[in-house]
This record gives C-alpha cells, structure tokens and sequence, in this order.
C-alpha cells in the first residue's frame, strides 16, 4: 500500500475533515433540478488540492489545474479502482454518485482552469545532492543530460508532457511531489506503460532534475 500522500503538515486536519467531507458527499445533487457539475465535485478535493487546483504549499499535493482531461480521468480511475491509494480520498470513491459521470466532470472541470504559475523558482539544491558533484555545472548538467535523454521523448522537450504518450507535464510542479513519484514508481508502489524503460536515477541525480524542470518552467514563463 502506498504511503498516506496528504501533506504532513496538515495530515491531521484531513483526518479532522473527514466528517465534513462526507457530509458533502451526502449533499450531492440527486435530482434533475440539480445537475452535478465539475465544480460541484471539486468541492471535495479543496482540502489536499486547495481552491483553484493549484496543490498544497508544500508540494506533496498536485498541481492539478491545467492538466489534460485524460491524464486526470486516467489516474482517478486509477485511485477508485484501488490502484492506487489514498486514504483521504477513499470515502470520495465509495460515495454512490462519484461513478464515471463524476469522474469526467471534474476532470474536465480541472483541465479547463488555468494553470496557475507556482512559487518554484529559484530551485534551491539539496545541499547532499550538491556536494555529490565536482562542481555546480556537473550538478547542473547531470539533470540535463538525465531529462534529454530519459524523459524529453515521452513528456516533452519543454517539459510540457504529451498526450499521445499519457505523459503528464512536468513543469510548474512541485519538486516534492514529483521526487515521491520517482521514487514510487523505482519501489513498485506505481506504474505506468512505459515503467520498464524508467530507469531510476540516484538520489543526487534526482535533485539535478528537479533543478532542470524548474528553470524549464521559470524559462517558458518569461514574457
């Protein structure tokens, strides 16, 4: 089972939340006179993935806004199939009415607001990872090199991600986030279809990547 991926720092207040959050459910519209919207949904991911989509503060949360309906249906499937596991979320998918109906409205509702332009930049180097390179042009193209030769063919030279590939977009997320994630997929805990040519990078090498998504990001975001 996967580690309890809401942010630490507010794991307790989730849990606190839990009644609330199933008194919501039990509020979702039951008639025609109340069409269940995308919006409506959403409701009940504020806690984690804050008001506008845009994740939590500390990075363990996604940046969920702007990202393509597909990817975000696919990976909701994905939690109330079980596949994957978040306790939080659980009460979310027993609920009767979150069916694929839901599932494609808030999904689209997601993809359709704008993708918030997150705090990342600058990318401050985990001081281990630093000292593991001869010097700060070695740490920087480490994760360079990394992402061209690993990464670009399925997500993107700019990061951006490719649907053609399910590739989600790897810029303007969270470097916490996406650090758990490779380590999910390196330990077995998540997998997608292009697992077994995702070779995972060391620990230093890792931190270089982040580095390289950020200033991808912090780049395209210059006028």
């Amino acid at each position: 089972m996967m580690r309890f991926s809401c942010p630490r720092s507010t794991r307790s207040l989730c849990w606190r939340l839990l009644p609330l959050l199933l008194l919501l459910l039990l509020s979702l519209p039951t008639s025609a006179d109340q069409p269940l919207t995308g919006r409506i949904v959403y409701r009940h991911c504020i806690v984690c993935h804050g008001l506008h989509g845009e994740g939590s503060a500390d990075g363990e949360s996604p940046r969920l806004a702007g990202m393509a309906q597909d990817y975000i249906e696919r990976q909701l499937h994905t939690f109330k199939n079980e596949n994957r596991i978040n306790k939080p979320m659980l009460p979310i998918f027993q609920h009767a009415q979150f069916d694929d109906n839901a599932i494609r409205l808030v999904s689209e509702y997601l993809a359709e607001l704008n993708t918030p332009r997150l705090n990342l930049w600058p990318y401050r180097p985990n001081p281990a990872a630093r000292a593991a390179f001869d010097d700060h042009e070695a740490y920087i193209e480490a994760g360079r090199s990394l992402y061209r030769t690993d990464c670009a063919q399925c997500h993107g030279d700019d990061g951006t991600g490719n649907e053609s590939h399910a590739a989600p977009p790897l810029v303007q997320q969270y470097p916490r986030y996406l650090l758990k994630q490779i380590n999910d997929f390196t330990t077995g805990e998540r997998e997608h279809e292009h697992s077994d040519r995702c070779i995972p990078p060391d620990d230093a090498t890792a931190d270089s990547l982040m580095h390289y998504l950020i200033e991808l990001g912090h780049r395209a975001s210059l006028p």
